[in-house]
């Protein structure tokens, strides 16, 4: 059974929505076959419009080279674990 492709999720920088965007967009950042400049078209076309998490990935070139930083530039700003710990728990 073929499953349809799933839509990826849209991220604009709510912490509370941070965990269930990175769980998806996971799959991608770790996909061996996609060169990272695909990987970072694919970042850009899940950040909302005008949102924080735009401004932050759109802050490096896109570029094969800037992937890795606009990940880890993602990570810092908005899955930090105590900030995503607190969102869950409360």
């Amino acid at each position: 059974m073929r499953l349809p492709k799933s839509e990826l999720l849209h991220f604009g920088g709510e912490l509370k929505d941070y965990l269930g965007f990175w769980s998806q967009f996971q799959r991608i950042h770790t996909d061996q076959d996609s060169a990272p400049e695909d990987k970072f078209q694919y970042l850009l076309q899940c950040m909302m419009q005008g949102s924080r998490a735009r401004e932050v990935i759109e802050s490096f070139p896109p570029t094969s080279e800037n992937y890795e930083n606009a990940i880890a530039a993602l990570k810092d700003r908005f899955g930090r674990e105590e900030g995503t710990k607190f969102m869950t728990v409360t």
